[in-house]
């Protein structure tokens, strides 16, 4: 299938405040076409890029959304052991730091309280950690559609959720165990979060870096159901998307029938 700048016209629109010259510097230049209209770059969670004169012009709102952001509650921490029968593959680092395996993941919704619209699935880059979003939330720069819910997913690694992209091509085996496991781990938060959100097709699947590599692969072939839509920002895809396994039990290759159901939008860039 193919993911590369595919449309993401009907993305719920979450806002992230932030400045066109900071899009460019943290996650290089990105565009697309729909049909036969440009598209400009977007912002981290969906917001389009707007200029500095823009910005200026934003600031008593961006005021405004600090000071609603002081009344609304915290994010909700939720937690998702893994089965005791999950045993990783690979024990190299960055290494899963729990035993049994927990996975952090917080939300903008309690438990049996999420969105009807949809849930947002957020994987943080391999700089990034979900306490920074948390941080962001609370000081106003995130903004939620109404109806929908919003999760930051937390590595349960030591740190990243894999090998750096420096060292792929010198570890080909370790980067393989290491993704096989995560895209393991989050299938089965995906299962429970999927439960709160009324089904496999209200969940959009989204992520910066390692974050965004996962999320798509994770749409397109790591979870049998069809999600709502995957946006990613990264710079390529992982090798077990450009070539699906079909026989580890884990993936599960694509029907164009999916492929067509479902919203996908990958963008990959350079400063």
């Amino acid at each position: 299938p193919r993911l590369h700048n595919a449309s993401f016209a009907a993305l719920p629109v979450l806002g992230v405040h932030c400045t066109a010259a900071q899009v460019s510097r943290e996650m290089g230049k990105c565009g697309s076409k729909v049909g036969s209209v440009t598209v400009p770059a977007p912002v981290l969670l969906g917001q389009q890029a707007i200029s500095p004169e823009e910005h200026q012009g934003k600031r008593g709102a961006s005021k405004s959304a600090v000071t609603a952001a002081a009344t609304r509650p915290d994010l909700v921490d939720l937690r998702y052991p893994m089965p005791d029968s999950f045993r990783p593959s690979n024990n190299e680092e960055p290494q899963l730091s729990n035993t049994p395996v927990t996975v952090q993941v917080l939300s903008s919704s309690k438990e049996n309280n999420f969105g009807t619209k949809g849930t947002v699935v957020f994987l943080h880059g391999a700089g990034g950690t979900a306490q920074e979003y948390r941080e962001l939330w609370n000081s106003g720069g995130i903004d939620v559609p109404s109806g929908f819910t919003i999760v930051f997913v937390q590595t349960p690694r030591t740190s990243k959720w894999m090998i750096p992209s420096s060292n792929w091509a010198a570890k080909p085996d370790t980067l393989v165990g290491q993704v096989d496991d995560d895209v393991v781990i989050l299938k089965h938060v995906l299962y429970e979060l999927q439960k709160q959100a009324g089904g496999y097709s209200k969940l959009w699947l989204c992520g910066r870096s390692q974050g965004a590599c996962l999320s798509a692969l994770l749409a397109v072939a790591g979870v049998g159901k069809t999600v709502a839509g995957a946006f990613c920002i990264a710079a390529t895809a992982l090798p077990q998307l450009k070539t699906i396994p079909s026989d580890s039990g884990i993936y599960t290759p694509p029907s164009q029938a999916k492929v067509a159901a479902m919203r996908l939008g990958f963008y990959s860039g350079s400063n």
